[in-house]
Parts: structure tokens; sequence; C-alpha cells
């Protein structure tokens, strides 16, 4: 199957909002998805933005996946901190490696953007998308308290990336 990586245009817009909707079905407004639900609206002005990008996965002419890139909320890009967000592969195409395409890109996009950071927020069940990111060189961050314990949360799990 010969899939193209390429960024968002306008007019796929709807197609991607509606990929992104049928995704995040599975989980509530409580979630990190929920971020995700809340730039739906959004996603071709935010992407459109300096060192943003979505970029967007295709079979031939039907949109299978998406990944967007973007500095961290609330920083400047010159802080060097992206965050990698609103990644989703169409159902019936999973497992084939396009997940893994659309990181790959985004990395290469933020490397060229000058981040040198990369952060993603995830939850516990998405345990596959953690094996990939783990895959891609991004680690847990797992944060301690003061007594040195661990702190275990459920909801999110934090990745970074570092080094780019």
């Amino acid at each position: 199957m010969q899939i193209s990586i390429t960024p968002l245009i306008l007019t796929e817009e709807e197609d991607i909002q509606e990929l992104i909707r049928t995704a995040m079905l599975q989980y509530s407004e409580g979630t990190v998805a929920a971020a995700t639900l809340r730039r739906l609206e959004k996603l071709f002005n935010i992407y459109s933005l300096p060192g943003s990008t979505m970029l967007i996965a295709k079979n031939k002419t039907k949109l299978v996946g998406a990944a967007g890139v973007g500095p961290l909320h609330g920083l400047s890009t010159s802080e060097g901190i992206a965050e990698l967000r609103d990644i989703v592969v169409d159902a019936s195409y999973r497992k084939q490696g396009i997940g893994a395409q659309l990181i790959d890109g985004c990395i290469q996009f933020a490397k060229s953007q000058g981040y040198k950071t990369l952060y993603l927020e995830t939850t516990p069940t998405m345990s596959g998308a953690q094996r990939l990111f783990q895959r891609k060189g991004f680690r847990p961050v797992l944060g301690k308290r003061k007594d040195g314990s661990m702190i275990i949360e459920d909801v999110p799990g934090y990745y970074i990336l570092e080094n780019l």
C-alpha cells in the first residue's frame, strides 16, 4: 500500500476533523483527548501558525491519518520545546506503519524548526501508541514525590524526546 505524507491543506480539514472525531469517541471529555476535541474546529488555523504543521497520511485520495506538531502550549517557538499532538490513524489502517511515518515526519519538521525537545501526552489505554512512541525514542516522564516515591497517575502519561 502506497501512503503519502503531506502537510494539511484547507480542503482536507473537514475530513481530518471527522477522522479525529471518530477515533476519539472512545475517550471521555476528562481525558487528554479532550484537548484534541477542543482544537478540532480550528485545526487548519492552529497548524498554519509559525513553527507548526499537521501532516496528513493519504492512501491515494483517502485520508487515513494525521499528526500535528507545534510549540508547547504557552511557550514561544524560541524556547525550543514542541508538542506532538492530534495523532490519529483510521482503525482499518493501523499496524501498517502509518503512525510511525507520521511521527517521523513530525520529528523531522520539529528539527527543521529548531526545536530541541518534543513532548506528548497519552492515556494508559493507548498502550499500542505508547510502544510506538518508545520505539521512536520517546521516554516516559515520571515524577517523584518529596518522600522519593514515584508518582503514578492514570491520566495523562507524559513522554519526551530530547536532543533532536
